[in-house]
């Protein structure tokens, strides 16, 4: 990182559709390496992403609760510290 002049301090991640999921993983299973991140158009649950491309990947969410849960960040969401913010139409 000191060859590239990068700061560890000021390192941001963002990413779409599969790189938003990436995106969210890595603040919530590695936020001490991020500072900031965006993640847009992410799946945060893939019990309610496209059942049949999910259940051919995880199985069912009724057989296989355990593979879902693992691998969908916002089962992780509460581990991070870092500051989150919700989008203006949250609310509605």
């Amino acid at each position: 990182m000191e060859v590239e002049g990068v700061q560890p301090g000021k390192i941001g991640i963002y990413g779409g559709s599969y790189g938003g999921f990436i995106t969210l993983m890595a603040l919530f299973t590695a936020a001490d390496t991020f500072t900031a991140g965006a993640a847009l158009r992410s799946v945060t649950d893939w019990a309610h992403y496209n059942h049949g491309y999910t259940a051919n990947i995880l199985n069912e969410p009724a057989d296989d609760p355990i593979a879902y849960r693992r691998s969908s960040p916002i089962y992780f969401a509460e581990a991070t510290g870092a500051p989150t913010h919700r989008p203006w139409y949250a609310g509605c």
